[in-house]
């Protein structure tokens, strides 16, 4: 259903069916019971379909896409919100793909490479001021990486899998701390797994 209201650009309604629509205009796709729109696109159509720039928004499912689109899908540059996670960067079919970035709600940020909507490559810095360079896995610190506390007292240089120290790397401690890794003296060069030294 269509309902017109009112917003930032002063679009009109583009009727009550949006097929075959060209030019600037919003639809609603669905309202809540007080009459506000919860489900709607304001910008650019083209024969019936998203196309140019404009606004995707579902409150119900939390989600906002602002930037370019293509025939409908988000395509160029965009910044795509979801329950907490913001997605800024180059998007391709709906996926945010080469250079872009991650915030997420916790405050940690994640800058790199992007193919299919998943990083590859980049740098990811927690809240705390604690730092990881290298490649991913679905989102998890996988392959050839660099990890420096916030403080400067652990680095590790090396393999990681599905998060955690992994393979072969080289871990050097600032200060033994006795809280960390069990005492690890101050340089370790060898095998990992999960996390610990091995081997």
């Amino acid at each position: 259903m269509v309902y017109v209201f009112p917003n930032p650009s002063g679009l009109p309604d583009v009727g009550s069916s949006c097929t075959g629509f060209s030019g600037l205009g919003t639809f609603v796709f669905e309202r809540g019971d007080d009459d506000e729109p919860v489900q709607y696109y304001t910008g650019a159509w083209m024969n019936g379909v998203f196309h140019g720039v404009g606004m995707y928004v579902d409150t119900f499912a939390d989600v906002r896409y602002f930037g370019e689109w293509q025939f409908g899908k988000s395509q160029g540059s965009g910044e795509f919100r979801c329950a907490g996670l913001l997605l800024n960067g180059s998007f391709s079919n709906g996926c945010l793909e080469g250079e872009g970035c991650a915030v997420f709600a916790n405050g940690d940020i994640l800058y790199g490479f992007f193919e299919a909507g998943l990083p590859r490559k980049g740098i990811y810095e927690f809240k705390d001021g604690s730092r990881y360079s290298g490649t991913f896995v679905n989102w998890e610190f996988d392959g050839e990486g660099e990890y420096k506390s916030f403080d400067g007292r652990v680095t590790y240089e090396g393999k990681f899998a599905n998060g955690e120290f992994e393979g072969q790397g080289e871990l050097l401690t600032r200060d033994p701390d006795p809280d960390f890794l069990d005492g690890l003296p101050k340089r370790y060069k060898g095998a990992f797994s999960k996390g610990v030294p091995h081997g």
